[in-house]
């Protein structure tokens, strides 16, 4: 991948991070970041996933409440008479887990591969920023010396 082109793919991931860090806590969603394979290949580890606290429907992929951590799966069923919803993982569907419809957090509405790994430290984010600032002022500098040179 050309310099050029590199330095376009981490603006834009840049922009799209900071702006759903910034809008998030300003409507009914939230960040997710993905640490598990159990949703490949549709949510894939390291992703950032954008979670809106809409009512699921079966098929979509929604965030649910497990001994006080946040599991992403695929809502299989939804028992309204029962209070309960139906989940299975995209990679093992072979062990679903009954959900209450209180403990469910969201839908997932915008997933982004590997732009999670930047968002699991704060640290990251800052470094991912500089780099990106580097990558194109080299990149402007090389096409001045290069419009320079003839």
């Amino acid at each position: 991948m050309r310099l050029a082109a590199l330095g376009k793919v981490l603006t834009l991931s840049g922009i799209l991070l900071t702006l759903s860090s910034l809008l998030a806590p300003m409507t009914s969603c939230s960040l997710l970041y993905v640490v598990s394979g159990s949703m490949e290949p549709y949510v894939p580890v390291g992703s950032l996933v954008l979670l809106c606290q809409t009512q699921p429907s079966v098929g979509d992929v929604a965030a649910y409440s497990l001994y006080g951590k946040t599991v992403l799966h695929r809502v299989s069923s939804i028992d309204l008479k029962g209070g309960t919803m139906l989940f299975v993982a995209d990679a093992d569907p072979a062990y679903p887990s009954v959900v209450e419809i209180g403990k469910v957090r969201g839908v997932a509405v915008l997933v982004v591969p590997l732009l999670g790994y930047i968002a699991m430290n704060r640290l990251y984010t800052a470094f991912f920023l500089v780099a990106v600032l580097a990558i194109m002022l080299s990149s402007s500098l090389y096409k001045i010396s290069e419009k320079g040179g003839r």
